[in-house]
């Protein structure tokens, strides 16, 4: 079955989502960051200095997965938008499910291969020597911190596929506010 919208009824849709992406994105990370203010005194006084250094350093480095995703989010955030595009939606949408599932199983494979590489070396790494740890509460804590940190920064990497999902078909409200939720 073929679905077309005329050309102004489809733009002033796209333009409307990206609208609803962008008051959403503001709300989710204004959401996020207001948790945050709140939680760092707490966590502070509960980890103390040095365990909240770590803690610090290894949050922040989650983050960092936006830049380890070797461009899938945002190539294909390209092709779908394309595809979402043109006016023979039955070819676009045969287009984008190669597109997504290509993306999904490289997004797979890479989390497959970090965590293999992760678990294959952590055992000879001596985390204490690499944070400079010096309570004994901290240096039984690294290995296991550092581990789910590398879950974590593996699950973002592969849910960064389902964020361009939305994000290409000016959707991404939906991501963002599902985001600050969880």
């Amino acid at each position: 079955m073929r679905v077309t919208f005329p050309p102004t009824q489809h733009a002033q849709r796209r333009h409307l989502r990206a609208g609803l992406t962008g008051v959403a994105t503001l709300f989710a990370k204004g959401f996020t960051l207001s948790i945050n203010v709140l939680a760092l005194p707490l966590v502070s006084r509960y980890l103390g200095k040095e365990r909240f250094g770590v803690w610090l350093l290894l949050a922040g480095s989650v983050n960092w997965v936006t830049l380890a995703d070797l461009g899938l989010a945002n190539s294909l955030v390209n092709e779908l938008a394309s595809a979402d595009g043109k006016s023979d939606q039955l070819l676009a949408q045969k287009g984008a499910q190669h597109t997504v599932a290509t993306a999904c199983w490289l997004s797979l494979a890479s989390a497959a291969v970090l965590l293999l590489l992760f678990f294959s070396l952590s055992p000879f790494i001596h985390w204490t020597a690499v944070f400079n740890l010096a309570s004994s509460q901290a240096q039984s804590e690294i290995a296991a911190a550092v581990a789910v940190v590398v879950l974590c920064f593996v699950l973002r990497m592969l849910a960064s596929v389902v964020g361009s999902l939305y994000a290409a078909f000016q959707e991404g409200y939906l991501y963002q506010l599902w985001s600050a939720l969880c």
